[in-house]
C-alpha cells in the first residue's frame, strides 16, 4: 500500500452554484486519539451499528470522533511528506450514514480514502471537520480519466450542512483521485496554514490550498451555498508538465 504508481493526466474541477471567497484566520489545537480504518470498527453500543452486507456504519445519534496522528504514507498517500491527523481512513470501501438524516457527525481530523477504496458519508444534518490537516483527502478513484480506471475516492451526499476546516487544505484530490460533494445545502471550506505552528515538528507544510485538484483528479461540488475561507490559494488545479505526464 505504500508503493504504487501514480497514473496521471489532466485535472478537472467542476463547480456548481453560489461561491464566496473570504480571508481570515483562527487558532487550532493539537488533540490526537483515534482513527477508524475499516468502517466496521466504528460500531459501538450507543451510537453506531454496522451492516456487513452493505458495508455501512449507521449513526443512530450524534457522534464525535477524535483523530490520530501518523505520517501520510502510512495512511496511503504518497504526496504528503509531512504528518497528518485522520479520523476516518478507508482501507476498504465503506459508507457512514445517518439513520434519519437528522444526525450530526463531528470529526477532529481528516476523511481519507486509500487507493481504490471509496469512502462515502451521507444522509446527515451536519458533517463537520474541525481540525483537519487536508480535510477530504483522496488518492486515486477517478473512474472518468483516460489513463487510470478504478473505483474509489470520497463521496459526500445528501447532507444539509458541511463545514470542513483544515490546515493545508479542506479538499485535497490527489493524482487520479475523485472527490464528489452532491446534494449539499450549506458548504463551508476553510484552510489556514497559520495553524501549522500549533503542531510544531509534526507538521512541516508551508502553504495552504483550500481546494487542491492534482493532475488527473476530479473535484465535483454541487451545493446551494458555498463559502471558501483561505489564508493561501482558494482553488488550485494542477496541470503540471505534459512530458512528465507522458513519462508516467
Amino acid at each position: 500500500m505504500k508503493n504504487f504508481l501514480h497514473q496521471r493526466s489532466k485535472s478537472l474541477l467542476a463547480f456548481a452554484v453560489g461561491l464566496t471567497i473570504l480571508s481570515s484566520s483562527f487558532a487550532g489545537e493539537v488533540n490526537a486519539a483515534e482513527c477508524y480504518y475499516y468502517g466496521w470498527d466504528m460500531a459501538n453500543e450507543s451510537t453506531t451499528t454496522w451492516n456487513d452486507e452493505t458495508n455501512t456504519a449507521t449513526l443512530n445519534a450524534d457522534r464525535s470522533i477524535n483523530r490520530a496522528f501518523n505520517y501520510s504514507y502510512n495512511f496511503g498517500s504518497q504526496s504528503h511528506t509531512e504528518g497528518q491527523f485522520v479520523s476516518l481512513a478507508g482501507y476498504n470501501p465503506y459508507t457512514v450514514a445517518g439513520a434519519t438524516g437528522n444526525e450530526k457527525l463531528t470529526l477532529y481530523g481528516d476523511i481519507m480514502s486509500v487507493m481504490n477504496n471509496k469512502l462515502t458519508v451521507e444522509n446527515l444534518d451536519t458533517l463537520q471537520i474541525t481540525n483537519g490537516t487536508y480535510g477530504l483527502d483522496a488518492s486515486f478513484g477517478n473512474d472518468r480519466g483516460p489513463v487510470y480506471t478504478t473505483d474509489g475516492g470520497i463521496n459526500l451526499n445528501n447532507i444539509k450542512n458541511v463545514d470542513i476546516s483544515g490546515t493545508v487544505s479542506a479538499i485535497y484530490s490527489d493524482a487520479m483521485a475523485k472527490v464528489e460533494l452532491k446534494d449539499i445545502d450549506n458548504l463551508k471550506l476553510t484552510s489556514n496554514i497559520n495553524r501549522v505552528a500549533d503542531y510544531g515538528q509534526y507538521l512541516t507544510a508551508t502553504a495552504d490550498y483550500t481546494i487542491y485538484c492534482d493532475y488527473g483528479s476530479l473535484v465535483d461540488i454541487s451545493a446551494k451555498n458555498t463559502t471558501i475561507t483561505s489564508t493561501g490559494q482558494a482553488i488550485t488545479a494542477a496541470a503540471h508538465n505534459a512530458a512528465y505526464l507522458n513519462g508516467l
